[in-house]
């Protein structure tokens, strides 16, 4: 059976979800590197999954949270909004409520994939969804055109950062000999790797921290 397009994006998310969130992302987010995905076949994979998550991590705190994740491919320009998906499905017989909706993830982890990089945004999903229900009427609802025509609003990043959600910003930079790496980012196969400064993953949980001191990490 031919591919269709909502299989094609499933595919190629698990792809950069296998190649660099799962080896390089959350063995340094989570705390002693203590996480569990929702497809790891165990008691605390069905407990993330029964949540709508993706994925479990420890905190400082020896507290595991739960992290939803939105994974986007690159449009051609750098990400100035993203798109806060209220219904994951509108075709008639099959509505499904969206991870804006349903929410029992702590953290939503946005993920974007540029030409060179993931760059991925970490923000608490609770005060998100509760500014956005509050504000609704001021952003346009929109449906796409995949296969189950998910529906939802798209929101600047600016209007959220003004309005007091603290978003945390990581930039990875994948292994050239990754797998999936010729896929994911063609255009840097066969360059020699740049020095670059390693970003500064900080610990899960460290949105929550009351005494506000975590620094934006760029």
């Amino acid at each position: 059976m031919k591919e269709n397009n909502f299989e094609k994006n499933n595919a190629w998310q698990r792809k950069v979800r296998d190649s660099i969130l799962i080896p390089a992302f959350y063995p340094q987010y989570a705390n002693d590197g203590h996480f569990c995905p929702a497809d790891g076949g165990r008691q605390m994979a069905r407990t993330v999954q029964a949540l709508g998550a993706d994925t479990f991590v420890k905190d400082l705190n020896g507290h595991m949270l739960a992290v939803e994740e939105k994974i986007v491919e690159w449009p051609g320009y750098a990400y100035t909004a993203y798109f806060l998906e209220t219904m994951s499905c509108t075709v008639p017989g099959y509505e499904r409520d969206g991870w804006m909706a349903y929410g029992g993830a702590d953290i939503l982890l946005y993920c974007m994939v540029w030409p060179d990089r993931l760059v991925l945004d970490e923000m608490a999903l609770a005060p998100l969804r509760d500014l956005y229900w509050r504000e609704a009427h001021r952003f346009p609802v929109s449906t796409m055109k995949d296969r189950n025509r998910s529906r939802g609003s798209v929101v600047p990043i600016k209007f959220l950062r003004a309005n007091g959600i603290k978003i945390n910003r990581y930039h990875l930079y994948p292994d050239p000999s990754s797998e999936y790496f010729a896929e994911l980012f063609p255009s840097q196969v066969g360059k020699e790797p740049e020095r670059r400064q390693a970003t500064v993953i900080m610990p899960a949980g460290s949105l929550f921290a009351e005494d506000g001191a975590m620094a934006e990490v760029r």
